[in-house]
C-alpha cells in the first residue's frame, strides 16, 4: 500500500500506535573524535519494503563497519522510539503499528563517530492479524458454532483465545469452536483473539454477537381421541409431546378455524347440530416452535344395521324392526328408505328399533333399507328387505273373547283370551297398556312384565287380520300385588369411574335379612347395607342396576334403575 492510500476502519490509529510503541529515545548527535579514522560518509538513498507491522530497509555502499537504524512516528520527529545496529546493508524493523506513518534514519558509524543520516518516511498497511469472516453458521437453544478464516498474516500465530463475558476463556488452534451450555433466548458476545509469541503490538481480535435460539420443534401429539361424555358433549384427548427444552402448551384448531391455546392434553368439545368437526392439535415450546399437526377426523362408517324384517304386513302398512348399528364414536340416527327414498329418521340410540311404515298400497312390491349415520356423516346401509302388501280386505276380525288375567304378582301378570275369527285370516293380536307402545303377538297369550306393585292397569287386546283391519278391543283391569322389592332406588354418577346407589327397605319389610345387588344381570354381592359405591365404571356406558330383598332365603322382585 502506498503512503497516499486510506487505511480501513479497523486499522490501528496514530494514537494507538503511540500507545503500543516504547518511549522515544534521544536523537543521535554526530561528532568526530579528535583521533581515529574519518567519520563514514552518509549511506546512499534508502529503499523500503513495507508491511502492516514491518519494514525492511535497504541502502547502497559506501561500505562501513556498522550502521545504526533509528525510527519513530513521523508526527513526533525527531523523537526516536527504536534504535538498532547492523553490519549489513539492510535491516528489518519489526513490531510497528498498522496504518501508521514512520520516519526512518540510517547512519554509518565507526569509532570516530556517526555520519549524517539517510532518511525515508513510510506508512504501514492495514492490520493483517485479525481473524477474517468470523461467523455463526449454526446455533441451537444451548450451543453456538463459531467459525473464522485465518488472518492474512498468520506467521506469528500460536493459537486463538475465545472469550465471552461470564465464561472461561478457551484456546484452540482450529478455525472453529462450539460453545456449549448456553441459555436459550439469550445474547452473548464472543471475541476471537489471535495470540502472538512476542512483540509490543498484539493481534487484533474479531467479535460477534450471538443470540441462542431453539429451532427444534416438539414431537407430534399422539393417540388423538374423541370421547363422548353426555349428549352434545365430548372430550378430545391426546398423549403429551416431547421437546428438547420443554412443551409449554398446545394449539387446537376446529375445522381450520382460529387456534385455541390449551395447557393440558385434553380439550372439551361441544358438538354442533350439523355433526362432528375436524380437529388439529399442535404442541408448542417457549421459542414458538410448533410440532407437526395431529389430526382427528372420523372416517370410519358405522356397522351395518342387521336383522331387518317386516314382522307384520297389511295392505296399507308394515311394521319393520332391526338391530341397531354400532360405531367407533356414536351412531346418531337410523334413516328408513323406501324404494331408495328417505321416508323417516329415528334419532333414538336404542339397540333395538322399530318403525311403522304407513301409506302403502295393496298388492304392491316395496324395497326397504335402513341407513346408520354417525355424527361425521359416515354411513352404512343394511341389506335390502323386499315385501309385497296383500290385497284389500275391509272386514275386521271379531273381538277377542274371555279376556282375563292370571298369575298376578307385584310386577307381572299373564293375560289370555279366546281366539278371534276373520273372513280371511287373523294375523295376530295387539296388546295395549297405557303409557307404552303396543306389542304384537301371534298367540292369544301375553306376559305383561315391568309392572309396579299395588297398581291397577287397564289392558286392551285387538285382533288384526292380514289386511290390517283391527277388531274392537277387549278390556281387562289388573291390580298388582303389593311389591316386596326395595323402594326409593337412586343412582348417582360421581365421575367417569365412580357412582353410588342407595335404596329403602320394601314397604312390607318384615323378615328382610339383606339385599342382593347385580349389574347388567351379573351378581355383585349380598349385604345388609342400604347403599353401595362403584369405582370401576366406564365413561359413556349406561348400566342396569337391580336390587332384591332377601327374606327367608328367597329373593324378592328386583328394583331396577339405569345409570
Amino acid at each position: 500500500m502506498s503512503s497516499d492510500e486510506e487505511a480501513p476502519s479497523q486499522a490501528i490509529s496514530h494514537a494507538s500506535a503511540q500507545a503500543l510503541t516504547p518511549p522515544s529515545l534521544p536523537a543521535r548527535i554526530t561528532q568526530k573524535t579528535q583521533d581515529g579514522p574519518p567519520i563514514p560518509s552518509r549511506p546512499g538513498p534508502l529503499h523500503t519494503l513495507v508491511n502492516y507491522d514491518t519494514v525492511r530497509v535497504f541502502w547502497p555502499a559506501p561500505q562501513s563497519p556498522q550502521y545504526e537504524i533509528t525510527y519513530g512516528l513521523e508526527d513526533k520527529f525527531p523523537d526516536v522510539i527504536g534504535r538498532e545496529t547492523t553490519k549489513h546493508l539492510n535491516f528489518l524493523v519489526k513490531y510497528l503499528a498498522p496504518d501508521s506513518r514512520y520516519f526512518i534514519e540510517v547512519r554509518a558509524f565507526n569509532v570516530s563517530g556517526y555520519s549524517a543520516p539517510s532518511q525515508a518516511t513510510i506508512k504501514t498497511g492495514p492490520d493483517m492479524t485479525q481473524p477474517r469472516n468470523l461467523r455463526n453458521p449454526g446455533r441451537t437453544f444451548s450451543e453456538t458454532w463459531l467459525t473464522w478464516d485465518k488472518p492474512d498474516d498468520a506467521s506469528y500465530l500460536i493459537d486463538y483465545e475465545i472469550t465471552c463475558p461470564g465464561r472461561e476463556p478457551v484456546r484452540t488452534t482450529a478455525l472453529e469452536h462450539i460453545a456449549t451450555g448456553l441459555t436459550p433466548e439469550k445474547g452473548y458476545l464472543f471475541k476471537v483473539q489471535p495470540r502472538r509469541p512476542e512483540g509490543p503490538v498484539p493481534a487484533l481480535p474479531a467479535s460477534i454477537s450471538v443470540v441462542t435460539h431453539d429451532q427444534v420443534p416438539p414431537t407430534r401429539p399422539q393417540a388423538l381421541k374423541l370421547t363422548f361424555l353426555t349428549p352434545g358433549n365430548a372430550m378430545l384427548n391426546w398423549r403429551a409431546s416431547q421437546d428438547n427444552v420443554g412443551v409449554t402448551g398446545y394449539l387446537v384448531r376446529r375445522d381450520g378455524g382460529a387456534a385455541i391455546p390449551v395447557e393440558g392434553t385434553s380439550f372439551a368439545v361441544t358438538l354442533m347440530p350439523e355433526g362432528l368437526s375436524d380437529f388439529e392439535v399442535r404442541a408448542r415450546d417457549a421459542a414458538g416452535n410448533l410440532s407437526l399437526a395431529a389430526r382427528w377426523k372420523d372416517v370410519m362408517p358405522p356397522s351395518k344395521p342387521t336383522d331387518l324384517r317386516a314382522f307384520y304386513v297389511t295392505h296399507n302398512f308394515a311394521i319393520l324392526d332391526w338391530t341397531a348399528a354400532t360405531d367407533n364414536v356414536a351412531v346418531i340416527s337410523h334413516q328408513i328408505y323406501r324404494d331408495d327414498e328417505l321416508i323417516h329418521t329415528i334419532d333414538s340410540p336404542d339397540r333395538y328399533l322399530r318403525y311403522l311404515a304407513q301409506g302403502l298400497t295393496s298388492s304392491t312390491d316395496y324395497t326397504f333399507k335402513i341407513r346408520a349415520l354417525d355424527a361425521a356423516g359416515n354411513f352404512r346401509d343394511s341389506d335390502p328387505l323386499s315385501l309385497r302388501t296383500p290385497g284389500s280386505d275391509t272386514t275386521p276380525p271379531s273381538t277377542p273373547g274371555n279376556f282375563r288375567a292370571s298369575a298376578i304378582t307385584s310386577s307381572s301378570a299373564v293375560l289370555e283370551w279366546a281366539r278371534s275369527e276373520d273372513n280371511v285370516a287373523v294375523s295376530g293380536y295387539q296388546v295395549y297398556r297405557p303409557g307404552t307402545p303396543f306389542d304384537t303377538v301371534g298367540d292369544p297369550r301375553y306376559n305383561a312384565t315391568g309392572l309396579s306393585g299395588s297398581t291397577t292397569y287397564r289392558f286392551e287386546v285387538l285382533a288384526v287380520d292380514t289386511a290390517g283391519n283391527r277388531s274392537e278391543p277387549a278390556v281387562v283391569e289388573v291390580t298388582t300385588l303389593a311389591s316386596n322389592a326395595p323402594t326409593s332406588l337412586v343412582f348417582n354418577r360421581l365421575s367417569n369411574r365412580v357412582g353410588t346407589i342407595q335404596w329403602a327397605p320394601p314397604i312390607e319389610s318384615g323378615g328382610v335379612t339383606g339385599y342382593q345387588l347385580s349389574r347388567d344381570g351379573r351378581f355383585i354381592r349380598e349385604f345388609s347395607e342400604l347403599h353401595f359405591m362403584f369405582n370401576d365404571l366406564t365413561a359413556g356406558t349406561t348400566y342396569l342396576f337391580e336390587v332384591r330383598a332377601i327374606r327367608d332365603g328367597k329373593y324378592s322382585d328386583p328394583a331396577s334403575i339405569r345409570g
